[in-house]
């Protein structure tokens, strides 16, 4: 919700003549953010309206790939058409973005017959430059007939009759029930669906602020494609920070301080810096998460068996271990299915990372690890276990 008070800050300043009537699409804001935006943002010239798609997120969570920075709301642009079927037209906007210019014309744009009015991903031509692996997902994976047309999907103008009369929300589903490990889930549904059926709008519309973000993209952009960048970005009308470089994570990459420069006016400001601030306090965890691993839970079990009664029923108690592990990996899979911020981080970015590294190598990891890996000759090899960390 804070970021969206950005990109909101960032409309309101430059909405001159034009009226918005925003539709915030969203699934679990409390009713105090709700009020926070409605009193900083509504006014003579912006109305602001909530949808709560809790329920139709919650009907198709089954078919909803998500990752780390990827989650479920990603899929509220399907129904669009369908909640919004008395009207003509919808634009539709991801909140990290910047607002640089008043859009209004946006809306008027001729799409002609077709379904969608988007901008073309700037980073697939990278991909197509230097033949990446995208590509050949693109074309296999996805069946695109030309690759090179993949849009973005952070700004969408819907065509609304169109899209009802070519049941658009349906086929994505359709598509992303049957879709495997998608890259970028909503994104590539959208180009499967809706290919040759998209009005292709000037890419300084929807400016993707991560090709100035990693060498990678700027150094490989082909050079006419650079040239249009440029001239994109130097008129730029809505500003992208797609990727996972956010600018209230990363404050020192480009364009990160304009940005910044609308977060301080808006009423989450504050939220914003104390997130920060949470973020790089170090975490302490990685030790008990490798604790927790089944390795570890199965060693320990072993190790504890130090009288005759233990070794006899240490059979049944490693598979009560065994499923207690299950069911916690169960619980742990459908949190994060609800919720992606339950994702827990790599370990990695634990600053007890090197301890948790030694209890890897630890007897009691070794010998459950052994037991998962051999678990028909583990009998043979625990001897073995045993002697090396005696020695």
């Amino acid at each position: 919700m804070a970021y969206l008070a950005v990109a909101l800050e960032s409309l309101k300043t430059h909405t001159h003549t034009s009226c918005y009537d925003i539709i915030i699409l969203e699934i679990h804001l409390s009713e105090e953010q709700k009020r926070t935006i409605l009193t900083h943002y509504t006014n003579d010239k912006i109305s602001i309206r909530f949808l709560n798609l809790e329920r139709e997120i919650s009907l198709h969570r089954q078919t909803s790939y998500t990752t780390t920075y990827l989650s479920s709301a990603m899929y509220l642009r399907f129904f669009i058409p369908k909640i919004l079927h008395q009207y003509q037209r919808a634009i539709y906007c991801d909140s990290d973005v910047i607002f640089c210019a008043d859009i209004a014309s946006l809306y008027d744009v001729d799409l002609g017959d077709n379904l969608l009015g988007v901008v073309k991903d700037t980073g697939v031509q990278v991909f197509h430059h230097l033949n990446d692996h995208f590509v050949s997902y693109a074309q296999n994976t996805l069946c695109l007939k030309n690759s090179q047309n993949y849009f973005q999907s952070g700004l969408l103008v819907f065509n609304i009759p169109q899209c009802l009369k070519e049941n658009l929300c349906e086929q994505c589903l359709e598509t992303l029930a049957h879709l495997e490990s998608p890259i970028y889930p909503d994104q590539d549904v959208l180009n499967i669906v809706a290919e040759g059926k998209v009005a292709f709008l000037q890419g300084c519309w929807s400016v993707e602020n991560h090709i100035l973000v990693y060498e990678y993209f700027l150094s490989n952009l082909p050079a006419q494609e650079l040239e249009l960048y440029k001239q994109d970005l130097a008129s730029v009308k809505i500003l992208q920070y797609a990727g996972d470089m956010k600018p209230w994570s990363y404050p020192d990459t480009p364009n990160a301080t304009l940005w910044w420069s609308y977060a301080r006016n808006s009423p989450f400001y504050e939220s914003i810096i104390y997130q920060n601030t949470v973020r790089v306090v170090p975490k302490i965890g990685a030790e008990l998460r490798v604790k927790n691993t089944l390795s570890y839970s199965l060693g320990n079990a072993i190790i504890r068996a130090k009288n005759p009664l233990k070794v006899i029923i240490l059979p049944l108690t490693l598979i009560k271990v065994y499923c207690a592990y299950k069911l916690r990996k169960k619980l742990y899979k459908m949190l994060t299915k609800l919720d992606s911020s339950y994702t827990l981080p790599p370990l990695e970015s634990y600053a007890d990372f090197d301890k948790s590294q030694k209890l890897k190598e630890s007897l009691t990891y070794q010998l459950g690890d052994t037991l998962i890996k051999h678990p028909l000759t583990f009998p043979f090899l625990a001897p073995k276990i045993y002697r090396t960390y005696k020695e």
